[in-house]
C-alpha cells in the first residue's frame, strides 16, 4: 500500500497552503476534518490568509450582502462567493481591513464582517443639532485600532474606537469648523487618513477635508474640481467629476499630499450609465486593461470599457424595486471574528 504523503504533511504547511485559497474553498476545507477546522478558525490562520488576500467587491442591497471575487478578469455576470441575508435595512458607509461600516435610518450604526457573517450594533451617537444626516468614515491605526468617525453638517466630530468602552468622544478641531460637511459619499481611507469633499464657509470653495485616524487631527487638501465623489484607485486618492460639459473625468493625486500632482487621468465618454450631469457616480476599481467598475446613484453597478469607450451594466446585481438601492465598496476578506477585536454583543446572520 502506497503511503499517503498528504496526510503526513505538517499541519503548519497545510494551513499555509490553504491560506492562499479564496473564501469558498476555505469554507469547504473546514469540513474535511476536526484538525483542519480548528486550524482554519485560528487567529494565526486569519492573519496569514488576510496578508495574501486580494480585494473583493462587497455589495449591499437593503437586506442582502454579496461578496464577489474580482481577482479574475471581469465579466458581465458574476456568481457571488457569499450571498447572505442581512437582518437590517442598511447602507455601506465605510470599510477597513475586511470589515464594513453600515448605517440604517434614522442613525443606527453597525460593524459587520460579511465573511464571518457577524455584526455588532454600536451605541447611539450624540444627536445632530438640526437632525440632518451625518457623514461617516471608517479606518484603522498602525496598531490596528479601528475607529468610526462621524461628522455632522454643523461640523461636530465624534470618534468611536472599537473594542474600548462604549462611548463616542468629541474631537475638537479649529480646521473642521471652517468647512461645511454634507453630501452622500463616505470617507475615503488612504495613507491613514479619511477624506471628504467639503465647502469653505467663507467663499464656498471646494476642499478635501482629511482626518488622521492615528492623531485625530484635521488637515485640508485642494480639490481639482468643484464637484465629485472621492475614492481610492491604484493606491491613489481620486475624484470622480461627473459634469458632462467637459465629459466625465477621474482625477488622481499621483503623489499623496502633493497638490500639484493632481492629474486628469481618465476622460470618459458620457453614456446613459452615467445618468444626468452632476449625478452621483462612485469609481470603485480600475482593472489592468484600464476598464473601470463604477456605481451610479445607488441604482446599479456598471463597467466602462476604456478601449471601446462604452459602458454596460453589471448583470445579476440590480435593484429589486423602486424602494431598493445598491451600495458597493472594495473589501479584503478576513476570517477575523469581531470578538477578537474586543467587540461585545456580536450577532451572527
Amino acid at each position: 500500500m502506497e503511503p499517503d504523503f498528504f496526510t503526513d504533511l505538517p499541519l503548519e504547511l497545510i494551513t499555509n497552503i490553504l491560506s492562499r485559497l479564496f473564501v469558498r474553498s476555505i469554507a469547504i476545507s473546514k469540513c474535511v476534518c476536526r484538525s483542519w477546522l480548528d486550524a482554519l478558525n485560528s487567529d494565526d490562520f486569519a492573519d496569514s490568509h488576510f496578508s495574501k488576500s486580494g480585494p473583493a467587491l462587497a455589495v449591499l442591497m437593503p437586506a442582502r450582502i454579496q461578496i464577489i471575487d474580482l481577482r479574475k478578469r471581469h465579466r458581465r455576470r458574476h456568481t457571488p462567493l457569499i450571498n447572505s441575508n442581512f437582518p437590517h435595512r442598511a447602507s455601506i458607509t465605510g470599510a477597513a481591513d475586511g470589515l464594513l461600516l453600515l448605517t440604517s435610518f434614522p442613525e443606527t450604526i453597525y460593524v459587520c464582517n460579511p465573511i464571518a457573517r457577524q455584526y455588532a450594533e454600536l451605541c447611539n451617537p450624540p444627536p445632530s443639532q438640526f437632525g440632518t444626516p451625518a457623514m461617516y468614515g471608517f479606518g484603522a491605526t498602525k496598531c490596528k485600532k479601528y475607529k468610526v468617525v462621524r461628522i455632522t453638517p454643523e461640523s461636530d466630530c465624534h470618534v468611536y474606537t472599537l473594542g474600548t468602552e462604549e462611548m463616542w468622544r468629541r474631537v475638537e478641531s479649529e480646521t473642521s469648523f471652517k468647512y461645511k460637511y454634507g453630501g452622500r459619499s463616505f470617507g475615503a481611507f488612504l495613507n491613514g487618513n479619511l477624506h471628504w469633499m467639503v465647502l469653505s464657509d467663507s467663499d464656498g470653495r471646494p476642499w478635501i477635508s482629511c482626518f488622521d485616524v492615528e492623531t485625530e487631527r484635521f488637515s485640508t487638501l485642494s480639490a481639482p474640481a468643484s464637484y465629485g465623489s472621492l475614492s481610492c484607485l491604484r493606491d491613489c486618492l481620486c475624484l470622480f467629476d461627473n459634469r458632462w460639459y467637459n465629459g466625465p473625468a477621474i482625477w488622481m493625486m499621483k503623489e499623496y499630499g502633493v497638490e500639484k500632482s493632481w492629474t486628469k487621468e481618465y476622460v470618459l465618454r458620457a453614456s446613459p450609465c452615467f445618468g444626468c450631469s452632476y449625478e452621483f457616480v462612485y469609481a470603485i476599481k480600475v482593472f489592468k486593461n484600464g476598464d473601470i467598475l463604477m456605481l451610479r446613484d445607488l441604482e446599479f453597478l456598471f463597467y466602462y470599457s476604456s478601449e471601446k469607450k462604452s459602458s454596460y451594466e453589471l448583470g445579476a446585481i440590480h435593484r429589486g424595486g423602486e424602494d431598493e438601492y445598491i451600495n458597493a465598496i472594495l473589501v479584503t476578506p478576513t476570517f477575523r471574528t469581531l470578538q477578537t477585536l474586543g467587540i461585545e454583543n456580536v450577532t451572527s446572520f
